[in-house]
């Protein structure tokens, strides 16, 4: 009996000690970014790959980086636009209109696969809430 009362008083201690310590740790699978968008790792490595080539601020795609830039959240674009291109990001990603088709004709790894696109879609909609709710 003593030795089970030992046994159960470790298993506990260690689950609590673990408990504790993880809380107060930095969650590594988010990177926040510059400007206040905060991307899981598995999302980042998506928008890195299929994303921000054409929508960043040093993009050669005029057109792409007009209608959205990802340097620009925090920043340039208000916290209702910031939610109004986040929930558009998740549409058109959910929709299969992003990356475009004729993009993807010349560089089909850029491609997203359905639980990419799910990915997006559920991030972006978490995001925009998120500025939806700092009007």
């Amino acid at each position: 009996m003593k030795k089970y009362s030992i046994i159960l008083t470790a298993v506990i201690g260690s689950f609590l000690f673990f408990n504790f310590t993880s809380q107060n740790q930095p969650n590594d699978n988010i990177i926040p970014e510059e400007g206040g968008l905060n991307m899981p790792v598995d999302v980042k490595a998506i928008i890195d790959n299929s994303c921000y080539g054409c929508h960043n601020t040093d993009s050669k795609n005029e057109d792409g980086k007009e209608e959205l830039n990802f340097d620009y959240f925090g920043s340039e674009y208000s916290n209702i636009k910031s939610a109004g291109k986040l929930k558009e990001i998740a549409t058109l990603t959910k929709d299969g209109d992003m990356p475009p088709s004729k993009y993807l004709e010349h560089n089909p790894e850029k491609a997203l696969d359905d639980n990419q696109k799910a990915l997006i879609n559920d991030w972006a909609r978490m995001e925009a809430k998120k500025y939806k709710a700092n009007k």
